[in-house]
């Protein structure tokens, strides 16, 4: 059995963020996937899809999560889980795009890096290497406008106000007086 191994780099401007996977031959796109998510600390909860790619990074056939055929379409999209990653990769220099999350657009770039042979004490798909911290999935400072960010802060600070209030507040102190 093959083991191909892949350079996942995710974009980003500040730094390098990428990792090193290993999965084997037979894997589905949807093991990828899921290991991918686990290699950036990102939930599973978003749509994504795989896009095979040639070497200027342009999206060509895509494979997606969920099943998003419709029944009078004549379109065909593949789906992750009934794609073998042997049947679509075959060495050295093949490029994938990987999209996550179609309202924030995570986009990573997935790049063949070799073929090895497998490991009998390693369990497959594996995380070999890791560079870069992973983003926060979800930085609500980030999705926020400045009015949002704004009307946050009064929120925030009210709550505050709202909690030392509670916290001085006595009146429970003399509830057995009351009983």
């Amino acid at each position: 059995m093959k083991v191909y191994r892949f350079r996942v780099l995710l974009q980003n401007e500040d730094e390098d963020i990428f990792r090193d996977i290993d999965v084997q031959e037979n894997h589905t796109l949807e093991e990828f996937h899921d290991c991918i998510q686990t290699a950036f600390e990102f939930d599973n909860s978003q749509m994504a899809s795989f896009y095979l790619s040639d070497a200027k990074w342009n999206k060509g056939e895509e494979f997606t999560l969920f099943d998003m055929n419709e029944g009078d379409s004549s379109e065909d999209i593949k789906v992750m889980k009934d794609t073998i990653i042997g049947a679509i990769t075959s060495g050295a220099g093949d490029r994938l795009v990987y999209i996550f999350d179609f309202m924030n657009v995570w986009k990573f770039y997935i790049e063949f890096v070799q073929i090895l042979p497998m490991e009998p004490k390693i369990k497959y798909p594996a995380i070999i290497n890791v560079e870069g911290n992973s983003p926060k999935q979800y930085d609500v400072e980030m999705l926020l406008s400045d009015d949002e960010e704004e009307i946050s802060e009064v929120l925030k600070s009210a709550n505050r106000i709202l909690e030392e209030d509670l916290i001085e507040d006595d009146s429970f102190d003399d509830y057995n007086d009351y009983n």
